[in-house]
């Protein structure tokens, strides 16, 4: 399946954030928890692939981001993400459908000031056509775990889709 998204770039920008975020707190006395949220609306164009018709789409339009990074009295810093698409629409080639496009992404990061740790991220997108074109809908579930020896213990990575309508 061929899937051309901005997901990859968003997890890696997020990541990002999360690094930052991290390198900051360890500058932080521990003793008592401090929380920290910031809520952004990011403008963006990407593109996706529609398998369920062979459709390129092109879209734009907002993603709003929520990130809530708290670090314990113990120097274990959490992170948790939310992000989704707002009034984002695409136009589809060859076919020249008009598309809305719904994503919505929950990421929950856990270090504890050591090897341990463990990291969720939940996203779904939707390709909503508009017209007897069908619709996709793309569900990831990325998950890891790392013990306190530093080695990966558990692993999930589960990738589906479907597609949903009248052709």
């Amino acid at each position: 399946m061929k899937l051309q998204s901005i997901m990859p770039r968003v997890r890696a920008a997020l990541f990002a954030i999360l690094f930052a975020a991290f390198a900051g707190a360890g500058t932080q006395a521990f003793g008592q928890a401090t929380t920290t949220t910031t809520n952004e609306d990011i403008p963006f164009t990407g593109s996706a692939f529609n398998p369920c018709n062979g459709d390129q789409v092109t879209f734009s339009g907002t993603m709003h981001v929520v990130n809530t990074m708290t670090t314990d009295a113990n120097g274990g810093t959490h992170l948790k993400t939310h992000s989704n698409y707002q009034d984002v629409t695409g136009t589809g080639t060859p076919s020249g459908v008009t598309y809305q496009v719904r994503t919505v992404s929950n990421e929950v990061v856990n270090d504890n000031d050591g090897p341990q740790s463990t990291a969720t991220i939940i996203s779904t997108m939707k390709l909503i056509a508009h017209g007897p074109t069908l619709n996709y809908f793309l569900r990831t579930v990325l998950h890891t775990t790392v013990n306190a020896n530093g080695q990966t213990t558990s692993e999930v990575q589960e990738i589906g889709f479907e597609c949903r309508g009248n052709n």
